[in-house]
């Protein structure tokens, strides 16, 4: 029996074919829900299926216009409660907006993540479903906004994916060496999360490798040196936001030139941002890098959605388990468990887009 009523899917996003699979996978359809324009360029959104008693997970694509949509979803926030109101407001944000901005660093500055919760909060929003989040501040954030507990966040760690991606491609192609890699220093305690999981999990012995780097402007890097073992070593280099994706390919060549053999890259997020295509194509025609692979926690686009080296690990399967256990208000701890999720994976082996990656 359902802890919270029937679960309801709404989609805003442009592309929903996500949420769509999810809605599959928990065996319903998802909401039908209209944003529409006025000449003026003002927002309306319809949900065309009644909310009412319903358990409903509102889900939003990072993309932008960034303000344009997170007002969209203010907009369906307060859609689910008038007329028929939903019985609870749960908002499935993949990338989760704000989450770069936890904190300010200097005056006359804004905090992003500061805003959404509280935006979300004054709307009603009770819950929040996310994976792969930058810092782990952000759900102190949500939970400490206004006065009924904030906003609880069901966080979902994408390391365990990225553990048995890893462990997979070293059992698979047989590799001998390996080495986990993150391209700066803000991003070795993910990837050692990652190495861990191979190590201890699967018994398969890595070693980890840190790229240092100088920030020569914004969004632009350049690596300095690489400490750790990485000569005739495979690399699996992990980040979790793939904006220009400079990092990535500073990275690449800092680990090239200190031996790597061969290089499979790990991003969580796709966000893909102005001025990617340069140094994904240069990345994607290095005879090192052997895959990239990216969460499928937005669409992918340009020439990330055809070239053959570019593949996803899908999400829905997670997400719509986690929807569930919520719904119930079960546990979500065997989410974290690398081996419960290959089973969760196991059971949707239906997922055959030639774009995903099996393990």
């Amino acid at each position: 029996m359902n802890s919270h009523g029937p679960i309801a899917i709404v989609d805003i996003s442009d592309d929903k074919k996500f949420s769509t699979n999810v809605a599959k996978m928990l065996g319903i359809l998802p909401h039908k829900t209209t944003v529409s324009k006025f000449a003026d360029g003002e927002t309306k959104i319809k949900i065309e299926q009644s909310v009412r008693g319903r358990d409903v997970y509102v889900f939003v694509t990072y993309q932008p216009p960034i303000g344009e949509h997170f007002y969209e979803l203010l907009n369906t926030a307060i859609a689910c409660q008038s007329g028929g109101k939903a019985a609870r407001l749960n908002v499935v944000m993949n990338y989760c907006y704000g989450m770069r901005g936890e904190r300010v660093t200097g005056p006359r500055e804004s905090a992003q993540a500061v805003v959404v919760a509280r935006a979300l909060y004054a709307m009603g929003v009770d819950q929040v479903l996310t994976i792969g989040l930058h810092n782990e501040a952000v759900p102190s954030i949500f939970q400490a906004t206004g006065e009924r507990g904030g906003i609880p966040v069901e966080h979902l760690s994408f390391e365990p994916l990225a553990g048995n991606y890893t462990a997979n491609k070293i059992s698979t192609n047989k590799i001998v060496k390996a080495t986990m890699g993150s391209p700066d220093v803000g991003g070795t305690k993910r990837t050692e999360s990652v190495r861990t999981i191979v190590e201890k999990t699967y018994n398969i012995p890595i070693e980890l490798a840190i790229a240092y780097k100088a920030r020569t402007a914004d969004d632009k890097t350049e690596v300095l040196k690489v400490i750790g073992d990485v000569k005739d070593r495979t690399v699996f280099l992990y980040d979790d936001v793939g904006g220009t994706l400079g990092t990535i390919r500073s990275a690449t060549n800092a680990f090239k030139e200190n031996g790597a053999k061969e290089i499979y890259i790990i991003e969580i997020h796709p966000v893909l941002s102005k001025g990617y295509e340069k140094d994904l194509e240069i990345v994607c025609n290095d005879d090192a890098v052997k895959e990239i692979v990216f969460g499928n926690t937005m669409p992918l686009k340009g020439m990330a959605i055809t070239h053959p080296k570019v593949r996803t690990i899908p999400l829905e399967p997670l997400i719509s388990e986690a929807i569930q256990r919520m719904n119930l208000d079960h546990s979500m701890s065997e989410l974290h468990n690398p081996q419960e999720i290959r089973k969760i994976y196991e059971k949707w082996a239906l997922m055959t887009d030639p774009k995903n990656v099996q393990f």
